[in-house]
């Protein structure tokens, strides 16, 4: 054999070797949801003593009873991970932790369990071990333990004859009330003779009357839960010892090395990672069909048909920390969203935005126009589903809207691309009416002011039609309720409004909102201070981005807050305080991405010491 060859048949048995020892062959392939958690690249990026220093690892610590993590026997270098397994009768949890000294860890549970060595029982040659309240089992298969929790669904006993199979019985309160009723007020003809009986004549008040318990009716209603509860206590044991018993038994085709789609999305520069299988699924688990307490039934429905799979994951680095996550769509749905997200922003907009000294700053860019002509495919895939019984009343909606908006016009006259920002708090006085009485009870109006904190925020969006905004305009003067305080601004007057509403529009560019300033600027065609590069490409990279500047919110929380500037712990905290960024590029072949990030600022290492950094912070000072 070639040297080559041998070396790439090395590398491959490797590779399976690898995959062979991940605790995700102990995973059921159907699993609705899977988190990772990559123990080694947290130590990778913090030290175990920093680890267990800081906030998170002392509350870990006193968990475990004074022992540190590195103390339990666990593997550091494998991957934790948690599983979720839905069916129509249970919810499943499960927790896989990788074992280096099997002893250790069983005996690390079992302080904890506080129930010492004679906890270990069998079932089948399956060990396992109860906690005190019965609800969680542990056991453990080869290097892997796990912990396994199974509860009954409420929705599931709704249907008598599922009830009736377990020996459920339907309670009914008025067979035993009745007596009760039957033998105090026979003579009664009426309802209104039952409650006027319990009223005195003359004083029309209460009687002091003692209801006795007619035939045992209220000691029927406890008896009836508490034996309905004992019935469903022992079949959440039982299921959960099955539950246990098929995890033991699982094969190798049938866990999740074995789904591609897991498979695929898996990245290896993540701290932790989460992947949903079926957004339907969890969906339709998150709003069950049956509400066990009004027994009102839903309009079935059939899913979120538009949207598959899903992913998220943290990861941490030098320069941030972020969650990026992804949602697979259907076709049809993927091909609307393509071209509904195909679309820059307009870049003299970004010329009027202070984007680096507003507190927030929010932009999108859409196709308003396609938006529009792609409303009956998102209405048929998206939200008919979602409605079930309504879907066709839904897709019917869609289609009329279809045939009555001409998505041409309202395309011109937003395009779809805008920009949304907060300057900051600012103080707005506003006028009410109030009433002031004589010793007489006669009371007069009278005019008051008083004063409200409250966002300072402009608007800005790109229109090639501004014919209908004139018109607008020209109608709010004519009733009184606009006024043109300088050529091209103008100001809406809403006494009931607590500020001042302004509006301009310059080269296909609409402008409104609380800031005179930032308004008198547009209309006058003076440009914001140049940004930086990096809050630019942001916002020209993506289709919706919202930034958080920390200079900004810093000045913000001492101001407003007015907090204690001596507090140490507080003013560290504030001083961290570092840019936020939520960004979406849209379809990015045929799912739907964003992320979420937060900068690191200097004196941390990395992103996951920043972030721990911040949870101390906010636990010391609480």
């Amino acid at each position: 054999m070639k040297k080559s060859h041998l070396f790439i048949a090395s590398l491959l048995l490797l590779a399976k070797t690898s995959q062979a020892q991940d605790l995700s062959r102990y995973i059921p392939k159907d699993a609705t949801a899977v988190a990772t958690f990559k123990s080694a690249k947290l130590f990778e990026l913090i030290g175990m003593e920093q680890f267990n220093n800081s906030k998170f690892g002392e509350s870990l610590n006193k968990s475990l009873q004074g022992k540190n993590i590195d103390e339990t026997g666990l593997d550091l270098k494998g991957n934790f991970y948690y599983f979720l397994l839905e069916t129509d009768s249970t919810t499943t949890h499960g927790i896989l932790l990788p074992m280096a000294k099997r002893d250790l860890v069983i005996n690390t549970i079992q302080q904890q369990l506080e129930t010492g060595a004679n906890a270990v029982q069998y079932l089948d040659k399956t060990p396992y071990m109860r906690s005190a309240s019965g609800k969680d089992l542990y056991s453990w298969k080869d290097n892997c333990l796990v912990m396994l929790s199974t509860n009954f669904k409420y929705s599931y006993f709704i249907d008598d004859s599922i009830a009736n199979k377990y020996g459920i019985e339907r309670y009914s309160p008025s067979t035993s009330i009745a007596p009760y009723y039957e033998e105090e007020y026979a003579q009664t003809d009426s309802v209104t003779g039952v409650l006027d009986s319990l009223y005195d004549d003359q004083n029309y008040s209460v009687k002091d009357v003692t209801i006795e318990n007619p035939s045992g009716a209220w000691e029927n209603y406890d008896n009836y839960y508490e034996r309905e509860d004992s019935i469903k206590r022992a079949l959440q044991e039982k299921w959960t010892i099955d539950k246990l018993q098929e995890w033991h038994a699982l094969e190798e085709k049938s866990t999740l090395q074995t789904n591609a789609a897991f498979l695929k999305n898996s990245r290896k520069d993540a701290l932790a990672s989460i992947w949903i299988n079926d957004l339907s699924n969890l969906y339709q688990e998150a709003i069950p069909p049956i509400n066990p307490f009004t027994l009102f039934q839903y309009p079935q429905r059939s899913g979120m048909r538009g949207f598959q799979w899903a992913e998220a994951h943290l990861i941490c680095n030098e320069r941030e920390a972020k969650i990026v996550g992804e949602i697979a769509l259907s076709p049809s749905v993927a091909q609307s969203f393509k071209k509904i997200y195909d679309k820059k922003i307009n870049r003299k907009l970004l010329a009027y935005a202070p984007l680096d000294s507003a507190l927030s700053i929010m932009s999108i860019s859409i196709n308003t126009k396609e938006y529009l002509r792609q409303l009956p495919v998102l209405m048929s895939d998206i939200y008919s589903s979602l409605l079930g019984m309504y879907g066709e009343e839904v897709e019917l909606a869609g289609d009329l809207m279809s045939l009555l908006i001409d998505e041409e016009a309202i395309g011109n006259v937003v395009l779809g691309d805008g920009l949304f920002w907060v300057n900051g708090i600012n103080e707005f006085e506003r006028t009410y009416m109030s009433y002031e009485y004589d010793d007489n009870y006669n009371y007069k109006e009278i005019e008051k002011t008083k004063t409200e904190r409250l966002p300072d925020f402009s608007i800005l969006f790109s229109s090639k039609d501004q014919s209908f905004f004139k018109k607008l305009l020209q109608y709010g003067k004519n009733r009184g309720k606009i006024v043109e305080e300088e050529p091209g601004i103008f100001r809406l007057q809403e006494r009931r409004s607590p500020m001042d509403l302004y509006l301009t529009m310059r080269k296909g560019i609409v402008a409104l909102g609380t800031s005179k300033g930032d308004i008198t600027n547009i209309a006058k065609g003076k440009k914001a201070i140049k940004a930086s590069r990096k809050n630019k490409n942001i916002i020209r990279g993506n289709n919706f981005a919202f930034l958080v500047n920390s200079q900004p919110t810093r000045e913000i929380l001492w101001k407003e807050l007015a907090l204690d500037k001596q507090n140490a712990t507080l003013n560290t905290f504030i001083q961290r305080v570092s840019d936020v960024k939520l960004t979406s590029k849209g379809v990015k072949d045929s799912s739907l991405v964003g992320e979420i990030g937060v900068d690191v600022p200097r004196g941390s290492d990395n992103g996951l010491t920043y972030l721990l950094d911040l949870i101390g912070s906010i636990a010391t000072s609480m």
